[in-house]
């Protein structure tokens, strides 16, 4: 097992750190036995880093869902602007910048990024905010790559979120400094089919934007590019997507491979089609015939490649 240099934040009391306003913590395994062996892991707990003590008395958020006031719950002391300054600062820290993933605490009125009760005026609760840190974050980074670790639970939100954090760092490391066109394009032909296999949509903008390379500035184009790449890959794959793909790449592999290899090659992905094997199956065997037969145009292709420890975290349960 091999340690990748990427690193992931990750609210605090999710790693087992007793810092929540119980004094408790919400420890999940899968974060802290299964990604710590392969991601750098960046814990923050807004709450306790402006000052509140553990325990504590609970904060909520109320008045308007989009941009609501943090607030103690008996004592009604007011720590919004607090949280706002501290967020905006931390998000601007080297780390922060480097970071290829961020995993929130559901629910929280700091962290948790989406339908956060927030208690309106006439005492209603809707569930439309925003935590306060969460927001920040998003808002400075919006191609982040961020999810609640309540949907890590879920097979396909799971392997989608780790699809993105690898994607986001090859992205990212295409984009740091004075990009090479040569090398955009290449990254383009070599995502090809996982862009596919998200959302054909997208590849077909993304070509579109490729094709006009030339007559684009650097930064317009390094910054349209991110952006419908990102995008795309937000958009769950398919059985549908997934065997329309796996089918192409038979199609470039016929002048190679024999009758009863390709025959036998359509009915794995039958096999897949009615749930009988997982994708792996037949993406492996593609990539058997690929590498047998040296096919240079699909060699280098991530969706048949992708990271050794990205396929691991993927497509093991």
């Amino acid at each position: 097992m091999k340690k990748t240099n990427l690193k992931i934040g990750v609210s605090s009391c999710l790693l087992g750190n007793e810092v929540r306003y119980d004094g408790k913590h919400k420890q999940m395994r899968y974060i802290t036995d299964i990604l710590s062996n392969y991601f750098i892991l960046i814990p923050v707990c807004p709450e306790v880093e402006i000052g509140m003590t553990v325990p504590r008395e609970p904060v909520w958020l109320i008045d308007n869902p989009k941009s609501p006031q943090m607030v103690s719950v008996k004592t009604n002391k007011n720590w919004t602007n607090v949280m706002l300054s501290f967020s905006i600062k931390k998000i601007k820290e080297p780390d922060y910048k480097d970071l290829s993933g961020f995993i929130l605490k559901n629910k929280s009125p700091s962290c948790g990024m989406e339908k956060v009760e927030v208690s309106t005026s006439s005492n209603k609760i809707k569930k439309s905010g925003v935590g306060l840190f969460a927001g920040e974050l998003m808002k400075k980074y919006p191609l982040l790559p961020v999810i609640e670790e309540k949907k890590l639970n879920y097979l396909h939100l799971r392997e989608n979120f780790i699809c993105e954090i690898f994607s986001y760092a090859r992205i990212q490391k295409l984009f740091k400094n004075n990009f090479s066109k040569n090398k955009a394009i290449e990254f383009h032909f070599n995502h090809k089919y996982l862009m596919q296999a998200h959302s054909p949509k997208h590849y077909t903008l993304l070509k579109k934007l490729v094709i006009k390379i030339n007559n684009m500035k650097p930064a317009d184009f390094r910054n349209e590019y991110k952006r419908l790449f990102m995008e795309g890959l937000k958009y769950q794959t398919t059985i549908k997507k997934h065997s329309v793909v796996l089918k192409r790449i038979i199609n470039l592999l016929k002048k190679q491979i024999t009758t009863s290899e390709r025959e036998y090659l359509l009915r794995i992905i039958d096999d897949y089609q009615n749930g009988i094997t997982p994708v792996q199956i037949p993406i492996t065997l593609l990539k058997y015939f690929v590498e047998k037969h040296d096919i240079q145009n699909l060699k280098n292709q991530l969706y048949l490649n992708p990271h050794p420890e990205e396929t691991l975290l993927r497509y093991t349960v």
